[in-house]
C-alpha cells in the first residue's frame, strides 16, 4: 500500500487550522503573524521527519538502498562492496649505476598530476633504475599510458628527473557504484547456495575486483 507524503503547504495550513482552533480565532494575514510564524515552524519541522522516514524505509531493501544502506545489506548477505584498487605502474628512471632511489621519493604523473611512491628502494644498474611505483590515490585517474612520464619532486644525485612508463603492474580501479553493486547484492539475497555449488562459484567470481560477470559451468567443453 502506497503513502503519500503531505506537501509543507498542506502540513502548514493543517498546523494553523490547529493553532486557529485551540485559541478561537484567526490568525493575522500578515505573514510575520505569530501562528503563522509558528505553523511554518511546525511544518517545516515535519516535512524533515516525513522525509527522514521516507529515506529510512527506502534504505532497508536492496532494490532501493544506497550508498551505507545497500553496503549494510550486502554485509548481510556475505557480498561486500568492491573498493577502490590504486594503480601500480613499471617506469624506468635513467641514472649512474649505484644511485638509489629511496621508497620515500616523490614522483608526480604529468598527465593527471598523482602522486607516486617506488614500493621499495631501488638501486640503479647499468644505467637505468627500473621502479615499481605506486599512486597515492585510488581509482582509475592513476593509470598511465605506456607514453606518459613523470617527474621526480626533489632531485636525486646520479639520477634524472622525468621517468618514463614502461607497463603497467595493476590497473587502478573505482569503487563499485551503487548501480554494478546492487544486481551482486540483489542475486545474493535470491540466490540458493551451500556446497561450493554453481552459484557460490558465480558469487566469489564476481566479487573479485575486475569481473563483471561470471557463468559457471560444469560438463565437457
Amino acid at each position: 500500500m502506497s503513502y503519500r507524503i503531505p506537501t509543507t503547504l498542506e502540513l502548514f495550513l493543517a498546523h494553523l487550522a490547529r493553532l486557529e482552533g485551540e485559541i478561537g480565532q484567526d490568525s493575522p494575514l500578515n505573514d510575520k503573524a505569530f501562528l503563522r510564524v509558528l505553523a511554518k515552524a511546525e511544518a517545516a519541522l515535519d516535512i524533515g521527519h516525513y522525509k527522514f522516514s521516507a529515506d529510512a524505509a527506502l534504505q532497508n531493501l536492496a532494490l532501493t538502498a544506497t550508498g551505507i544502506g545497500l553496503d549494510r545489506i550486502g554485509l548481510d548477505n556475505a557480498t561486500p562492496r568492491k573498493q577502490a584498487q590504486v594503480a601500480i605502474l613499471e617506469a624506468e628512471l635513467p641514472a649512474l649505476a649505484g644511485t638509489i632511489i629511496p621508497s620515500t621519493a616523490d614522483f608526480v604523473g604529468d598527465a593527471n598530476g598523482l602522486r607516486y611512491h617506488p614500493e621499495e628502494d631501488v638501486v640503479a644498474a647499468a644505467g637505468v633504475a627500473v621502479l615499481s611505483l605506486r599512486c597515492v590515490d585510488p581509482g582509475t585517474n592513476g593509470n598511465l599510458d605506456l607514453t606518459d612520464t613523470l617527474s621526480i619532486s626533489a632531485q636525486i644525485a646520479g639520477a634524472e628527473t622525468v621517468a618514463d612508463v614502461t607497463d603497467t603492474i595493476q590497473l587502478g580501479v573505482d569503487q563499485e557504484t551503487d548501480a554494478d553493486y546492487r544486481p551482486r547484492v540483489l542475486f545474493a539475497q535470491r540466490a540458493i547456495t551451500g556446497g561450493s555449488n554453481a552459484t557460490d562459484h558465480k558469487i566469489w567470481a564476481q566479487a573479485v575486483v575486475g569481473v563483471r560477470r561470471a557463468f559457471p559451468y560444469a560438463g565437457r567443453p
